[in-house]
């Protein structure tokens, strides 16, 4: 059983070359999602709060990494007006972590979800520019 290192999270990462949305480099943001936490969303029994992942430019790369959940796992995001996927991703055992490119979404709010042997569950995601 994995042991939970925070509510939810278990890093945020971000790696900046240049403050400046204007120079060439861009920010890479991590986010990466806790079993338990999401665990807790799908039993109903955990916290269920938003995700909020807040990027310096509208350019920044944002990766979305899961927990591994089983023989297979496939993972979503949506939009909230919308029932077909913006992006998916889809891995067996072996093949690590499934992960969401949320690169070039725009601000506002989003579904998230994974469907696995051992996990799944869904919850919002909020993507907003400082």
């Amino acid at each position: 059983m994995q042991k939970a290192i925070s509510p939810g999270i278990l890093f945020l990462t971000m790696m900046t070359g240049l403050s400046s949305c204007s120079q060439s480099y861009t920010n890479k943001v991590i986010y990466t999602i806790d079993f338990a936490w999401l665990e807790g969303c799908e039993t109903g029994k955990g916290d269920g709060k938003p995700v909020l992942i807040s990027r310096q430019c509208s350019t920044d790369t944002i990766q979305l990494i899961f927990p591994e959940g089983g023989t297979s796992s496939s993972v979503y995001v949506y939009s909230a007006s919308s029932d077909k996927p913006l992006r998916q991703d889809h891995t067996r055992a072996g093949e690590g972590h499934p992960s969401l490119d949320l690169t070039g979404l725009a601000d506002g709010v989003y579904l998230a979800h994974m469907l696995a042997c051992a996990i799944g569950g869904s919850f919002s995601i909020i993507i907003k520019t400082n």
